[in-house]
């Protein structure tokens, strides 16, 4: 026989699936994101200078070729950068080699281009002192830790939009007299914000996953399996904590009931960051991922305890 608890978790599945604003909202921290770096990669290619070099002597089109630059052949190089036809320019002046450099034009990307024209021309006369161009990494600490800041941004945003879903999953169905209905089916009381719990887990933990997914295929996000695995615990503990704040009949209105949940949240998630410590408490370890902590798995385990003992709450507010 089928429990009562899966019929009930699916129709509150659907119904937060007819929601068109709830969907317009997990949806749209992905595609921001996505639209966000996409465009800063296509202004950054847009502005970025091109390795493109003004040259005609053989010897030098040669060097600057093998150096991995473009050579456009112009017949005055001296004078391609002052008249904008090249944003760089190498010839002979009384038998040295001679690079011209637009420095407004290779201010973005172009000063690696720049060093390795210059290289080319000092070996090509074997000059007293050579250059020895290194590549930037692909990936540096600054890159990586704001990567790991978009991160936790992206996760507590649904842990924010844990406490509002779970609030009003009761709320809202209590309104509409939905959550009366099922108050009179021969089920245990603690079923019905269970039943919202786990809905609203489910849609934000496959929501987030998308979204890191998302920002992972574009960026690349390290420990992504961990990120995801707090941030569902952190988005499943905060909806605990808003089913856990609904008022009973006759009490502090939603919106009263709103304020404390997001307060108990934001002090959990700020508290994790500017104390590591902290991280072995749900909410807390997205802070501390944040600041580069490991918060290890009692974080994880904790988020589902703190989602049950909201549902007990709930549920003694409505039996």
């Amino acid at each position: 026989m089928t429990h009562p608890l899966i019929p009930l978790t699916v129709a509150a599945m659907k119904r937060l699936c007819r929601r068109g604003m709830l969907l317009r909202a997990l949806a749209w921290p992905g595609v921001l994101t996505a639209l966000a770096l996409l465009g800063s990669v296509a202004v950054s290619g847009a502005l970025q200078a091109p390795p493109k070099i003004a040259a005609t002597d053989p010897a030098l089109v040669s060097v600057l070729t093998d150096a991995g630059l473009e050579v456009i052949a112009d017949p005055v190089p001296a004078e391609a950068v002052s008249a904008g036809r090249a944003p760089r320019a190498a010839w002979w002046a009384d038998g040295v080699p001679t690079l011209a450099l637009d420095a407004r034009g290779t201010l973005l990307g172009g000063g690696s281009d720049n060093l390795r024209a210059e290289a080319a021309l000092r070996a090509l006369v074997d000059a007293s002192w050579q250059l020895e161009v290194v590549e930037p990494p692909t990936r540096t600490a600054d890159l990586e830790r704001a990567v790991r800041w978009m991160a936790g941004l992206v996760s507590v945003l649904f842990t924010l939009y844990g406490v509002v879903i779970g609030l009003a999953s009761l709320a809202g169905d209590r309104t509409t007299g939905v959550l009366e209905a099922e108050l009179t089916l021969p089920v245990a009381v603690w079923v019905h914000p269970t039943a919202r719990l786990i809905a609203a887990g489910l849609a934000l933990s496959l929501s987030l996953g998308g979204t890191l997914l998302l920002l992972d295929a574009l960026i690349g996000v390290d420990a992504l399996l961990t990120w995801w695995l707090h941030g569902s615990s952190a988005a499943l503990a905060a909806a605990g904590v808003g089913v856990a704040a609904v008022p009973a009949r006759g009490g502090s209105g939603f919106s009263a009931a709103l304020s404390r949940a997001l307060l108990i949240c934001t002090a959990l998630l700020g508290g994790g960051a500017a104390m590591p410590a902290l991280a072995v408490l749900p909410m807390a370890s997205l802070g501390a991922l944040g600041a580069g902590a490991d918060p290890g798995g009692s974080a994880v385990l904790l988020g589902g305890v703190v989602a049950a003992l909201g549902g007990l709450r709930a549920a003694r507010r409505l039996a």
